[in-house]
């Protein structure tokens, strides 16, 4: 995220944009000259000066405001846009990578970071901009009432912008510490969600509420401290304000007595203040926000990387081979004998729980990769090849839907796949046929996410029609048909252990006569 970008997302609108907002700071500094004009036509008693520039105050006002409204409302336009370019940009990062990401992690850059930093950095770029004009507008009329007074504001000035500096490393340590405190409250949330119709029935409210606190309470800290900083800076800023509106002040009344600038400025140097410094330390705080957020924009720069898309390439395997394998986690090693599927065999894995089985697929899957030991996938003819991982066949036990239509679900979005003729006699091969004439719309039932509109068995049902929609020639099943019930269990299991497919299949509690229709078992102790 950068200030260049930004504006070129949209440079005709962008310079729309910051050119209504100089002339709206310019229009605020005139009414106060204009009413300095006002103080002298009062003082010097010329009636036919003080209406004209009475009416041209009033009309700096007007068209200010006017030109406010309009900068603010295009603003936010430009910033969503961008936002949205930045989203499409870090989703298609995550998309292509080919790395396992975090929920709660993807979700906080999505969404949560970008809207942070547009809160301290874009807005602030165009807050600082119009502060900055009205502080050269408001130093330029000083400068046309007398040089001293210009020099005295610059010399404050100088001040003003160095005071960021100060915290510069404390507003980048706190919008780093919000930015995580918001990514782990996001977890917890989806870690104890996931589990929450357990906990009902545990009765563990009270434990659920105290994780669930605790995670927001660090949030909430990280934000009482990210104020603090922010409020330190302003109370700098603050502080330099006053002390330079209380000698500007002096220095007019010193020149009025002198004679050496107009009257009419000692009664509106209030305004110009309020036009310099006030304007000053607006820009130093926008200065310092923006400053706080480089390590931010420098993290989301890293997330937007361009990566190039990935294509499979190579065939569809249709068995394997592994020497003895291991793999090692924090405080784990798994270790995996060297197993062969033969093309067309149907195994039944088996073993305790904790014993690996899920993991040994997931690198049959190249979710994971072995610690030592390597894999050899066969064609149909039992021959290496180089491996086409996403033409491999998964169903999870607990399978994940998309938001779309069954038929999309199956096909996964590919339209070269959506025959309905084809899906019916894919869908009857799965036993999903019965479930199809219970929804309404068949085929094009919309999948409710959240609302589970999908049981559990009708899900395992629909990733399993993916796999012969897409005939896969090496399917792994892990606890794949857990949801559905035995009489179908065996009858989808019939129709699919008579095919040609390669089956790896994890399982427990399956009937003597259902286990007597695989090939062999292999079990992991």
């Amino acid at each position: 995220m950068n200030f260049k970008e930004f504006y070129l997302h949209k440079p005709f609108k962008s310079s729309l944009l910051f050119l209504a907002t100089a002339l709206s700071s310019l229009l605020l500094v005139g009414s106060s000259y204009a009413l300095t004009l006002e103080f002298n036509a009062l003082r010097s008693r010329q009636a036919l000066l003080f209406a004209p520039m009475l009416g041209l105050q009033l009309a700096c006002l007007l068209f200010s405001a006017l030109l406010t409204y309009y900068s603010n409302l295009t603003l936010e336009k430009l910033i969503q846009s961008y936002l949205q370019q930045i989203r499409q940009d870090v989703a298609l990062h995550l998309f292509n990578d080919a790395k396992a990401h975090d929920p709660a992690q993807a979700q906080n850059q999505l969404l949560k970071e970008e809207d942070l930093l547009s809160v301290n950095y874009l807005r602030n770029i165009y807050s600082a901009f119009k502060s900055g004009v009205a502080v050269l507008a408001a130093g330029g009329a000083l400068l046309s009432f007398h040089w001293s007074l210009f020099i005295a504001c610059l010399i404050f000035a100088l001040m003003q912008i160095y005071l960021p500096r100060l915290l510069d490393r404390q507003l980048n340590q706190a919008n780093q510490k919000l930015a995580a405190q918001n990514q782990a409250y996001l977890k917890v949330l989806g870690d104890w969600l996931l589990g929450l119709g357990d906990l009902h029935r545990c009765l563990s409210l009270a434990w659920f509420k105290e994780k669930a606190g605790l995670a927001a309470k660090k949030l909430e800290d990280a934000h009482v401290h990210k104020s603090a900083v922010s409020t330190r800076l302003d109370y700098l800023n603050q502080l330099a304000y006053s002390l330079g509106s209380s000698l500007i002040l002096l220095l007019t009344a010193f020149l009025v007595i002198r004679h050496w600038t107009a009257f009419g400025l000692l009664s509106s140097i209030d305004s110009f203040n309020s036009d310099f410094f006030g304007n000053l330390q607006n820009a130093a705080d926008y200065l310092g926000e923006i400053s706080g957020s480089r390590k931010l924009r420098q993290d989301l720069l890293a997330q937007r990387t361009p990566v190039p898309e990935q294509t499979e390439s190579g065939q569809a395997p249709a068995g394997f081979s592994s020497s003895p394998l291991t793999v090692e986690f924090a405080d784990l090693t798994l270790t995996y004998p060297a197993i062969k599927l033969a093309p067309g065999e149907k195994v039944l894995l088996s073993g305790a729980s904790g014993s690996g089985k899920s993991t040994f697929f997931k690198l049959l899957l190249g979710e994971l990769s072995p610690a030592s030991g390597t894999i050899h996938y066969l064609d149909q003819n039992g021959q290496t090849i180089q491996p086409n991982l996403s033409q491999i066949g998964y169903l999870p036990q607990d399978p994940r839907l998309f938001p779309g239509s069954i038929a999309e679900n199956m096909t996964m979005f590919n339209p070269a796949l959506s025959d309905p003729k084809l899906l019916l006699q894919t869908a009857e091969q799965v036993n999903l046929s019965e479930d199809l004439r219970l929804w309404p719309d068949g085929l094009n039932t919309r999948v409710a996410v959240e609302d589970s509109n999908i049981s559990g068995g009708q899900r395992q049902k629909i990733v399993l029609a993916r796999s012969y929609l897409y005939h896969s020639q090496l399917l792994l099943v892990d606890e794949g048909t857990s949801a559905i019930d035995q009489a179908a269990t065996r009858e989808i299991l019939s129709r699919l252990l008579q095919t040609d497919k390669t089956i790896l299949f994890i399982a427990h509690n399956l009937t003597t006569e259902i286990r007597q229709l695989f090939d062999r078992e292999i079990k992991f102790d």
